[in-house]
């Protein structure tokens, strides 16, 4: 798995923006950046420099042969919450309200510019949605 600092050079050799979507992608399908936009882009999901659609994002995910679970979330869960509460496994994570983003969570640890690592703070942004992310027939 390539690490966010090393998805985000790639990001911006491509001259890409808003591109979580393709980092999230490319995390949890283990496969480069730039295939991870094709798929998105080819799936009529993304577009360049846009955010993704999430159904067409979990679609293209299913087709890289991952089953996609909802997991409901309290409304007040936040970000460093999920972190704590998910230390095992491949997540995909969207956000509430003014953020609009999305992340993957793997092992408990965000591979995305939001994690405490990368931000120096815990991040308390709300979760939408969790989505467990599994390969098929596991």
């Amino acid at each position: 798995m390539q690490t966010y600092k090393e998805l985000l050079k790639e990001g911006e050799k491509l001259n890409d923006t808003n591109f979580c979507s393709v980092v999230a992608l490319s995390t949890l399908a283990d496969i480069s950046f730039k295939r991870a936009k094709r798929k998105l882009e080819k799936a009529g999901a993304r577009t360049h420099g846009t955010g993704a659609d999430i159904m067409g994002f979990l679609k293209v995910l299913k087709n890289q042969g991952k089953t996609v679970n909802a997991i409901p979330v309290a409304d007040s869960m936040t970000a460093n919450q999920a972190t704590k509460r998910f230390k095992t496994g491949k997540y995909f994570v969207v956000f509430n309200g003014s953020i609009c983003h999305c992340a993957a969570l793997v092992d408990g640890k965000y591979n995305d510019w939001i994690d405490q690592s990368v931000r120096g703070k815990a991040p308390r942004y709300k979760i939408a949605i969790i989505f467990r992310i599994t390969e098929n027939n596991v």
